[in-house]
């Protein structure tokens, strides 16, 4: 699955703005709809060029499928997750 984070042909004094907000809800929409994380609580956060996973996440795999298609999603961006791992009991 792909989304892409930001058409180019918009210009302007916010394209940096929309571009980010852009990017922020599909690394989301991909890690809310990708069923391998299903439960997961995990936010995107875009600081510059950097995108900031946080939330719980139930094993260190699933963590790495959320990295996975964040790092798909903001080719440009360095991915870096705050994640916690918390079993589900």
């Amino acid at each position: 699955m792909h989304f892409d984070a930001f058409d180019s042909r918009h210009s302007g004094s916010h394209g940096a703005g929309l571009s980010s907000l852009s990017t922020k809800a599909s690394v989301e929409a991909a890690i809310s709809a990708d069923r391998r994380i299903a439960g997961a609580r995990i936010t995107a956060s875009i600081l510059g060029p950097y995108v900031v996973l946080e939330g719980c996440v139930s094993t260190r795999a699933d963590e790495g499928v959320a990295l996975e298609l964040a790092r798909s999603i903001a080719s440009g961006c360095q991915v870096i997750s705050r994640m916690m791992v918390r079993p589900a009991s």
